[in-house]
């Protein structure tokens, strides 16, 4: 786990992400939840619709995973929040 991972995962995160973004045009993140593993060192962007079933299912359909939170971000931003273009555009595959 790398040093700045480290100290995020010993506090609780509550980030304002919105560099350049206008507030209004984020609203498609109310429908995800974040979650970090600091056993594999990755972020994962769960469906809001989804987050119980991630708990038991290690490859879950529309779960997006980075070892980058902005990468999250702006993958998010970039498909306003819809995965089904997500895996269009990048042909996203869960490992």
């Amino acid at each position: 786990m790398t040093n700045k991972n480290k100290r995020m995962a010993k506090k609780e995160v509550y980030q304002d992400y919105e560099p350049g973004y206008d507030p209004e045009d984020i609203d498609y993140l109310y429908d995800w939840v974040f979650h970090f593993n600091i056993y594999t060192d990755t972020w994962a962007a769960i469906p809001r619709d989804k987050y119980t079933d991630y708990w038991s299912k290690a490859n879950l359909e529309g779960v997006i995973k980075s070892t980058s939170f902005n990468t999250l971000i702006e993958i998010l931003h970039r498909t306003k929040g819809d995965t089904s273009q997500l895996e269009k555009k990048i042909n996203l595959k869960n490992d």
